[in-house]
């Protein structure tokens, strides 16, 4: 199993997004445009997102209470 990295304000902020849209992991992957093991790896601090994703994360969660995930915001 890989080393769980260092929570970010990235992690917590998609985590209370997929909270607040009522999302599964499958719809949040979908929408977001990554697979359903990625999105699981993200969240639990197994691998951080690559850029791309990470923009993704950024353009889906616009919604979100308090602002969107920015990319920014997965650096430790």
């Amino acid at each position: 199993m890989a080393k769980a990295l260092k929570k970010t304000r990235g992690m917590k902020r998609l985590s209370q997004w997929l909270e607040q849209e009522q999302l599964s992991m499958t719809q949040a992957a979908e929408i977001i445009g990554c697979t359903r093991v990625a999105l699981r790896y993200i969240l639990n601090g197994e691998r951080g997102p690559s850029l791309r994703t990470a923009i993704a994360i950024e353009d889906a969660t616009s919604g979100l209470r308090g602002g969107k995930v920015r990319v920014r915001e997965w650096l430790s």
